[in-house]
């Protein structure tokens, strides 16, 4: 009787856990089809399956970037590091003052104060849970240097006044756009909306590399800077002579 009785609670809770997941609205769910697997053979016969050699990375940054409207794209091992890697790459000096909504995941405050940055939390607007640019132009202080526009599950923030507010303050605009592959603001392409922008291919993001990242910008400058921290500070006419 007692196998009986942990038999039909073991079947029950299996019902339980398949109705718990069936009422769950994901951000997304990898499609992965004949394609995909195409791509990861040639990868993995060809031997170059990490850091800058072979073709795919290559290929990725300048089809990402050409998407978002970006003249520049640099991949990273994921989003967090994206966000980051933009930030040191701008300028971001220990104690600088980055503006980012209250509603956003972790990882945008935790790449600012990895970066030496402080997080200011801003309000966001109750009716769409986005950062709120009067907000923003109240938190702006002498300290502050960046705002952070998250396009939190790929619904854009209104880029026009923040970078309305970014241009009369001297401030530099990032977005996170994590979730927002593809997404459009008044048919202009996300990612080209700030100076810079992120971007993570995490499984559950609309396009997913399992792990990995990536910064788009239309700055050459800001580019080749990023490029540059990626690869260590290393020297790119001296081989393992590390510059910075």
């Amino acid at each position: 009787a007692s196998l009986a009785v942990f038999g039909l609670w073991k079947l029950f809770r299996k019902r339980e856990q398949v109705l718990y997941r069936s009422k769950n609205i994901l951000v997304s769910e990898p499609s992965l089809t004949d394609l995909e697997e195409k791509y990861l053979l040639q990868a993995y016969r060809s031997t170059f399956i990490s850091g800058g050699a072979g073709k795919f990375k290559k290929r990725l940054e300048t089809e990402f970037a050409r998407m978002c409207g970006c003249r520049f794209g640099v991949a990273t091992a994921n989003g967090t590091v994206a966000i980051n890697l933009a930030l040191c790459a701008a300028g971001l000096k220990e104690g600088d003052e980055v503006i980012v909504p209250s509603f956003t995941y972790v990882a945008s405050v935790a790449a600012i104060v990895t970066a030496g940055g402080v997080p200011v939390m801003v309000d966001c607007d109750e009716t769409v849970g986005l950062m709120d640019p009067a907000a923003v132009e109240a938190a702006i202080t002498d300290k502050s240097k960046f705002i952070m526009a998250v396009h939190l599950y790929g619904h854009p923030v209104d880029m026009d006044r923040i970078t309305d507010i970014a241009a009369r303050r001297g401030l530099l605009v990032i977005e996170d756009a994590a979730e927002a592959h593809g997404a459009t603001y008044k048919g202009r392409p996300v990612g080209s909306l700030g100076d810079l922008a992120t971007f993570s291919f995490y499984a559950n993001k609309v396009m997913t590399t399992g792990e990995g990242g990536i910064v788009v910008t239309n700055n050459p400058e800001l580019a080749k800077e990023m490029v540059f921290l990626r690869g260590h500070a290393m020297s790119s006419s001296k081989r393992f002579w590390h510059t910075d």
